[in-house]
């Protein structure tokens, strides 16, 4: 008896290590960023059955192209993209849910990886972008970016106002679009080696005809409606060692996640009222950064880079 349910036990045991993990259509739901490490960074959005539904790149409208999921075991996937008019072709295989590596166009290595936070971005923009080729003129610019990662308002540049900005590993990437004059009608942002600085800067493309720029952001505290009902919050000490405080003079029904620095969620929790004391040992937290999300009545009232010694 006893060595039958030893061999029971062992078959269940070569059966719970052959275990796969099962890909579908539906594991691409979402916004990715797209980047081959140098020259291509931009994002596309996955509708979870068949169709790319956007892409962040100039010149881009309506349907963006097509995927699937071809292999549910390996990940295996292909489908296309439709840049500004050119379908480019891409296959690869999902590594983790979260990740998907191939080829696009048959010979540029690239790595997708899904926006786990979309709010992470969330916020108010100031800036310049600098036109640096097809022409030098140059554009005063500020947007607001909500909780969803869209961008959805500007008080200087002309209407109607669109777009989307993401974080995902260290990558910036974001499409503003708007009514204003060429070439700073599309503005394409990418940012490499983002630690969650308030002070973005990178590389621009404009208006989709080549013209290439510069960009140069101040991000200050999103706006939300905890914010217009006189909520504070102070989030410390930060560095931390061993405890995060979070302060506030009224949360209402609010929550706090932590996000480790390629944006995945490793923690979350309940507010107390007016003061809530975090362990980091007691949440496993290594030395190292992290960001955090903290909301009240279902809107982001304050974000933030948290460090760890």
């Amino acid at each position: 008896m006893k060595k039958s349910l030893l061999l029971l036990s062992a078959a269940f045991a070569m059966l719970a290590g052959n275990t796969s993990a099962q890909y579908s259509a539906a594991t691409l739901t979402g916004p990715w960023i797209i980047s081959n490490g140098s020259t291509i960074q931009n994002y596309v959005v996955f509708d979870g059955v068949s169709a790319l539904t956007e892409a962040g790149v100039p010149g881009a409208t309506g349907g963006q192209g097509s995927y699937a999921v071809t292999n549910t075991v390996s990940g295996a996937t292909s489908g296309t993209i439709l840049y500004a008019g050119f379908t480019v072709p891409f296959a690869g295989n999902l590594t983790t849910d979260s990740t998907f590596s191939g080829l696009v166009g048959g010979s540029i290595a690239i790595t997708f990886t899904k926006i786990k936070d979309k709010s992470i971005m969330a916020g108010a923009y100031d800036g310049t972008v600098v036109q640096t080729s097809g022409g030098s003129g140059n554009q005063t610019v500020n947007f607001t970016v909500d909780t969803n990662g869209d961008i959805v308002s500007s008080t200087n540049l002309t209407g109607p106002i669109s777009g989307k900005l993401f974080y995902s590993n260290g990558k910036v990437t974001g499409l503003l679009k708007s009514g204003s004059s060429t070439p700073f009608n599309e503005i394409e942002v990418n940012l490499t080696g983002y630690t969650g600085s308030n002070s973005l800067a990178g590389i621009a493309v404009l208006n989709g005809s080549g013209m290439a720029g510069t960009f140069s952001f101040t991000k200050s505290a999103p706006t939300s409606v905890a914010a217009t009902e006189g909520l504070t919050l102070s989030v410390y000490p930060n560095p931390s060692n061993d405890q995060v405080v979070i302060e506030s003079s009224a949360l209402s029904n609010g929550n706090f996640k932590i996000f480790n620095i390629v944006g995945d969620e490793i923690a979350n929790g309940v507010l107390n009222t007016n003061r809530t004391v975090i362990s980091t040992k007691a949440l496993q937290l290594s030395a190292g950064v992290y960001f955090y999300s903290i909301s009240s009545k279902g809107e982001t009232a304050k974000q933030g880079k948290l460090i760890v010694e």
